[in-house]
């Protein structure tokens, strides 16, 4: 029976943890879940980064997550392996402020993983109505992203 005892959850329903996974080049990895609610956000969304050695259990939170802070976030509609081990985790429908779907690209540490919230002082983010400025992330051969 799948719990947190022995899995990564959600704790609302139509949380869909685990809609997607990005494995990194050092074994570890990273769960997307960009449907995650938390409380007063409904589908703001989470990145989860975790050992690949030991995985991880219990409910995706704030303290083991990089996540959305408003409705609709959807934070980490997709992550990308970088060569070096490290990660980013694309947000195409971020919401910067009054910015509906401005976008954010957030970098995260591939060896210790990156939690808190997605922020204009951790990401490269768009500062307009749509602008999608992280939509479409590449990784490049040195270990860089554009």
């Amino acid at each position: 029976m799948i719990s947190p005892a022995n899995s990564l959850v959600g704790v609302k329903n139509g949380d869909q943890v685990g809609r997607s996974l990005t494995l990194l080049t050092n074994g570890n990895y990273v769960v997307c879940s960009p449907l995650w609610d938390r409380d007063g956000a409904t589908d703001a969304g989470a990145a989860t980064w975790a050992k690949g050695n030991t995985g991880l259990t219990g409910a995706v939170a704030l303290a083991n997550s990089l996540i959305g802070s408003s409705a609709q976030d959807q934070v980490c509609s997709f992550a990308v392996a970088l060569s070096n081990g490290h990660y980013v985790v694309a947000s195409p429908d971020w919401n910067n402020g009054s910015a509906s779907a401005a976008c954010a690209a957030t970098w995260g540490n591939g060896e210790l993983g990156t939690s808190g919230e997605v922020s204009t002082g951790n990401s490269f983010v768009g500062v307009s109505n749509d602008e999608h400025t992280g939509a479409f992330v590449s990784a490049l051969t040195n270990g860089n992203y554009v």
